[in-house]
């Protein structure tokens, strides 16, 4: 087996995940009504956790998913579409772990980036059918949110004192994507 694509996948990870997981882990603590205006290094270091150790873990952890979901998933399109589901996925987690929300910008970028690559793998690999049944799974899932949201209105903004919802979310996709292979 070639390692360049899983080893250049791990670099790329661990270099260009660092901005999302830099912001994710300055990002206010739950229950602050207004957002700081300090570094997030600075607010990192003033609680205790240093920075540097912080970015240097999440680089790594970026580094050894995308490297094993560049080794297990094929073809490459859908490999990409899974490693960029890391790099944005790791910083959503720490936000939502840290102050029970998920920024948009880290959401849209982490949608429109898989979307946009497993649409390219489904055109590309001449799977129409299989990404029809894809999108109807998406939209089963999206409309099952909703629904939940429109049960209960404003469950989603900060939820003090519950569970963060989303790092459970992001590991069971990627652990099924690199079980599915």
């Amino acid at each position: 087996m070639v390692l360049a694509f899983p080893i250049g996948a791990a670099v790329v990870a661990a270099v260009c995940g660092w901005p999302g997981s830099y912001l994710a882990v300055g990002l206010s603590e739950p229950g602050e009504t207004t957002p700081s205006r300090a570094e997030p290094a600075a607010r990192v270091a003033a609680a205790g956790r240093p920075a540097g150790k912080a970015l240097l873990a999440s680089a790594l952890v970026l580094a050894a998913l995308s490297f094993a979901a560049a080794v297990r998933v094929h073809p490459m399109a859908i490999a990409c579409a899974a490693c960029w589901l890391v790099i944005c996925g790791l910083p959503l987690t720490v936000s939502d772990m840290r102050s029970r929300r998920l920024p948009d910008v880290l959401t849209w970028a982490s949608f429109a980036g898989v979307a946009v690559l497993l649409t390219a793998a489904g055109v590309l690999g001449g799977q129409g059918h299989a990404l029809a049944r894809a999108a109807c799974g998406a939209a089963s899932v999206a409309g099952f949110f909703a629904v939940l949201a429109l049960l209960k209105p404003g469950s989603a903004s900060l939820r003090c004192g519950s569970v963060p919802f989303g790092p459970f979310l992001l590991a069971g996709c990627v652990l099924a994507i690199l079980l599915a292979g």
